[in-house]
Parts: C-alpha cells; sequence; structure tokens
C-alpha cells in the first residue's frame, strides 16, 4: 500500500493547524510527534493519516526529502498498529540525520504509545 493516496495524508494548512493547536505533543531529540483525535460521526471510521513538517535548517532539499521518505515508509509499515481517527504531524529535527531507520521506527512507536494512539 503506498502512502500516495490521499487518505493517508494531511495535505491543508488547516489539519495541520488544528493537530499543532489541539494534538497531544511528545518530543525527541531526532522529532516531535503531535496527535490529534479526530472526531467522526458515529460508527465511521477514517484510517490514520500523517503530516511531515520538515524546516530548512534540516539541511538541503536531499536531506529534507530524505527525512519525508523515511518517516512516510515507517509510518506505512507500522500503520495497522495506530488507532483510527488520528491524525499525526511529525516535526523533524536537525539531528534526526545521525539516528538510523530502525532506531527512528523504535522511537517513533515508543512516542505513539505515550501519546495513547497505538493499539
Amino acid at each position: 500500500m503506498k502512502l500516495r493516496n490521499t487518505r493517508h495524508r494531511l495535505r491543508r494548512t488547516a489539519e495541520f493547524t488544528l493537530v499543532r493547536k489541539y494534538g497531544k505533543c511528545i518530543n525527541n531529540k531526532a522529532f516531535a510527534l503531535q496527535a490529534l483525535k479526530v472526531p467522526t460521526q458515529e460508527g465511521e471510521l477514517s484510517p490514520a493519516r500523517l503530516g511531515i513538517i520538515v524546516s530548512r535548517k534540516v539541511g538541503n532539499a536531499v536531506y529534507r526529502n530524505r527525512a519525508k521518505r523515511v518517516f512516510r515508509e515507517i509510518f506505512r509499515c507500522n500503520q495497522y498498529l495506530i488507532n483510527d481517527n488520528v491524525d499525526i504531524v511529525i516535526v523533524v529535527r536537525k539531528i534526526f540525520n545521525k539516528y538510523n531507520y530502525h532506531q527512528l521506527e523504535d522511537i517513533f512507536l515508543d512516542l505513539c504509545s505515550k501519546a495513547g494512539i497505538k493499539n
């Protein structure tokens, strides 16, 4: 399953703003995870959605795009562990490049469980 499907990604600025303003924030050295449980109508399930913020401070376009690819893949491989009706925003920090994929994946899952969005 590819994450290019728009139903698994946050697209609009308003969606990012809602998660950043009202969501629960858990910090780490590599990145910050912000999660918001989205209210839906009774009996309606929407899949978890992901948004990634990478500033220019992280590095040039190569590093920024690599960060987005890595976090999209981590989310894709572990989205079955994450509750439905949740929007997640990951704010990548400059130091993320010092961690390998498996370390970032472990940190992501740990932060998800701390935020209360992991099954």
